[in-house]
């Protein structure tokens, strides 16, 4: 058997041709349409070309973007510092009332006043006026520092401790207790870990451990506070007092702190490895994948799965369809040549042959010997007596009983 490529790209049998070209005719045409071949991606996919992260249990996420990862910082700085004014107004508000109450209260000046005379009065009977004096002043001092100021003071460091670790808090609590933050969650982005050389195969870390968790949320934007609030205080307390040792420390781990702060985004635009992990990923071990984009690219190619199976089978159908309709030209084919073969020239010189013999010289003889045969005197004495057997008596009673038998089967 010979192969020949069909237009669309397939294959069909054509027999081997006994006679000359053309005796079986041309090849089976293909019927239908063109076969519709899968496109390697869904139509308006793009392919993505960003770094991946290989997680355990064959997970292949893309590494989230800078404008994501932007947007999801974004959103979790506002809600941390809303909730960082909701508590340091809930603080001031209860450190004012308080304050509030202890000025409008008289019992608290009745106690000043008494506390002031009582100092004062012993040195008073003594007769040092000036002594007692001063003994007043510092009573009436050390209360209102006891009673006030140190509740004032406390609600500030309160405050200060509330914008300096409730944002690490509000990020750790999310990436320790939930595996995300509400920013993140709302970008389609999250914080992972990569399987480590020591986890077990099937180890799966929907949640980043603790330690791993507060690596990440200490190192950053705290960082900045924390240098913001150690490095103003000490500008401000030099400048108005002097230089002092312990003000230069404070001054330069103030001033440290916001170095680090400061470089911790600016080290994901420098990564050498082609994956942008801030200081605080690399430190931490994590790195922020892309959970949307990844969804996304799983509905596609489930899109574009369908679409194949769907072309593979329409194409399936009219290969099959192409198929029968050769299968029927190449027997439509067959019973032509079979009656071309009925009506060839051998059956002609068989049909010649017949009538020949039955016109031969032979034939005739027989015919001859037939017909002298009836002529002769034998066959005329076995025709005479036949006939005469016919027209007798005996013959006639039997054709009247047989005619009276009919007769009465009839009547009955």
């Amino acid at each position: 058997m010979s192969q020949s490529h069909a237009p669309d790209g397939g294959r069909y049998v054509i027999p081997q041709q006994v006679g000359g070209p053309g005796e079986f005719g041309p090849p089976p045409a293909p019927m239908g349409p063109e076969p519709v071949y899968a496109p390697a991606y869904a139509p308006g996919a793009v392919p993505d070309i960003r770094p991946r992260i290989a997680l355990s249990l064959g997970d292949d996420l893309p590494v989230a973007g800078t404008g994501k990862r932007l947007l999801a910082f974004t959103v979790d700085q506002l809600i941390a510092w809303t909730l960082v004014v909701a508590f340091g107004a809930a603080i001031s508000g209860a450190v004012v009332a308080y304050v509030h109450s202890q000025v409008t209260d008289p019992v608290f000046w009745q106690d000043l006043l008494q506390h002031s005379f009582r100092s004062a009065w012993p040195r008073l009977v003594s007769g040092h006026a000036e002594a007692a004096g001063q003994a007043a002043l510092d009573t009436a001092v050390h209360d209102v520092v006891t009673k006030l100021l140190v509740p004032v003071l406390a609600g500030v460091a309160v405050i200060v401790l509330a914008v300096a670790f409730l944002p690490v808090v509000y990020q750790w609590a999310g990436l320790c207790w939930f595996g995300t933050t509400p920013g993140r969650a709302l970008t389609g982005v999250k914080v992972a870990r990569p399987p480590h050389p020591h986890d077990l195969p099937d180890k799966r870390t929907r949640r980043l451990p603790a330690r791993h968790a507060l690596t990440r949320s200490l190192i950053g934007p705290p960082l900045l506070v924390l240098g913001l609030l150690l490095a103003v205080p000490a500008a401000t307390g030099m400048a108005a007092l002097g230089a002092t040792p312990t003000g230069i420390v404070v001054l330069i781990a103030g001033l440290a702190l916001l170095l680090l702060g400061v470089w911790d985004p600016i080290h994901a635009l420098l990564a050498k490895d082609g994956i942008p992990r801030t200081l605080h990923d690399r430190m931490a071990g994590t790195v922020v994948v892309d959970l949307e984009r990844a969804a996304t690219a799983r509905r596609m190619a489930g899109s574009a799965g369908t679409q194949a199976r769907e072309l593979a089978a329409g194409a399936g159908a009219q290969a099959r369809e192409r198929a029968a309709g050769a299968g029927a030209q190449v027997r439509a084919q067959a019973t032509d040549r079979l009656q071309q073969a009925r009506d060839s020239q051998a059956a002609q010189s068989a049909a010649a042959r017949l009538h020949q013999a039955r016109h031969s010289q032979a034939g005739q003889a027989a015919a001859a010997r037939l017909q002298q045969a009836r002529d002769s005197q034998p066959g005329q004495a076995a025709a005479a007596r036949l006939h005469q057997a016919r027209q007798s008596e005996t013959a006639k009673r039997l054709s009247a009983r047989l005619r009276r038998a009919k007769d009465k089967l009839s009547d009955g």
